[in-house]
């Protein structure tokens, strides 16, 4: 196993799930842009020979930040030596770039994502790809309802019935 991203892996780990459908298909990568795999020019090829853009965001920064673990402290490799993630713009946009997509580097609050959008996905996937549509679909709801409605009407005519004078009886006289 590569310690570290495998960033080529999760993009081909990434076309297994699409359909083969011909349709706009598009990929959207968060990362620092290392990829420890070696195997990213072959990557970019494939997803050029299918048509798949990739639209990247890069987190980080260029000189690096260590990777904090979830009990505290950060991360370390074998050697004992504070593991550094730094940004490798380079890698994805290339990434970004060969394949017809986007690329932009996160800032704080939403407008990385609206550059992002801006730059690349509202122009470059097909606008049928993009529209929303609502559709109505009907549930049938009436079963709890009328089921509950049918018990108590059960239930009325069971009780109703028990209090009822049975025929031939005259409480009048005494009988």
């Amino acid at each position: 196993p590569v310690q570290g991203t495998d960033l080529s892996g999760a993009l081909s780990l990434a076309i297994k799930a699409m359909s083969d459908k011909e349709s706009a298909k598009a990929i959207l990568v968060f990362s620092d842009g290392e990829d420890f795999s070696e195997k990213l020019d072959k990557m970019i090829e494939t997803l050029k020979e299918k048509k798949i853009k990739v639209f990247a965001l890069g987190f980080g920064t260029p000189e690096g930040a260590p990777i904090p673990e979830p009990g505290g402290g950060f991360k370390t490799n074998p050697e004992g030596e504070m593991v550094v993630s730094k940004l490798k713009e380079e890698a994805l946009k290339e990434l970004a770039l060969e394949t017809g997509g986007a690329y932009v580097r996160t800032v704080s609050g939403d407008e990385d994502l609206r550059q992002l959008y801006v730059k690349g996905v509202r122009g470059a996937l097909e606008l049928s790809e993009l529209k929303a549509a609502r559709k109505q679909v009907w549930e049938s709801r009436f079963y709890w309802p009328l089921g509950i409605a049918l018990a108590i009407l059960a239930l009325e005519r069971l009780v109703s019935e028990s209090r009822r004078p049975k025929k031939g009886l005259n409480f009048a006289n005494g009988y």
